[in-house]
């Protein structure tokens, strides 16, 4: 990038230079042919001429690079490979505080889902959507959908007015059935608010 620019830069300014020198030549134009004596040293007459820089040696000297002027630190160096216990730690460390799932025997950190289990409930998922997808195709859904898996025992007043979905395959046994349930219980009417009294 920096490259493009000083080479942009250092054409303009030799396009500059013919320019000026081009224009001084129309305005000053060279005088005639004129005799020389022969067997003189033309050099020890003019006095010797002091060096002048181009305008594009003085723009190159001008610019400084983007260098550093002091190196890192050890600590810094350490830190920025390493990372900071107290802050970001970049290395691999052993875990102590892993527990054992009580469904598959599997080890998880404590808060966390068992990774195992819950890949297990990402596959369910997925059969059951891509089921009612094949099943209800694009037809809007206006009613309530039940899954229903082998040997399931529902009351034909549960099925009223719902679309059923069945699964060819039994029911897993981490699957209970009133995961599919809606909540039946509804707000209680019981419960008032109450208002703090005599605050001062």
């Amino acid at each position: 990038m920096s490259a493009a620019i000083m080479h942009r830069i250092s054409n303009a300014l030799s396009k500059f230079e013919n320019s000026v020198g081009a224009l001084l030549a129309r305005l000053f134009p060279p005088a005639g042919p004129e005799f020389a004596l022969a067997g003189l040293d033309t050099r020890a007459c003019h006095p010797p001429t002091r060096f002048l820089p181009s305008a594009k040696q003085i723009w190159e000297d001008a610019i400084l690079a983007a260098v550093p002027r002091n190196r890192r630190t050890i600590e810094k160096r350490l830190k920025r490979r390493f990372g900071h216990p107290d802050y970001v730690w970049k290395m691999m460390f052993l875990k102590k505080n892993l527990q054992t799932c009580m469904q598959c025997g599997s080890f998880h950190e404590p808060g966390l889902l068992c990774p195992n289990c819950y890949h297990k409930v990402i596959q369910e998922t997925k059969e059951i959507r891509d089921k009612i997808q094949e099943t209800l195709k694009l037809e809007p859904v206006e009613k309530d959908v039940i899954v229903l898996y082998e040997n399931d025992q529902v009351a034909s007043e549960f099925c009223d007015g719902k679309r059923i979905v069945e699964m060819e395959k039994p029911r897993p046994e981490w699957f209970t059935s009133n995961l599919m349930e809606p909540s039946t219980q509804g707000p209680n009417e019981d419960v008032k608010e109450v208002k703090p009294k005599d605050l001062a």
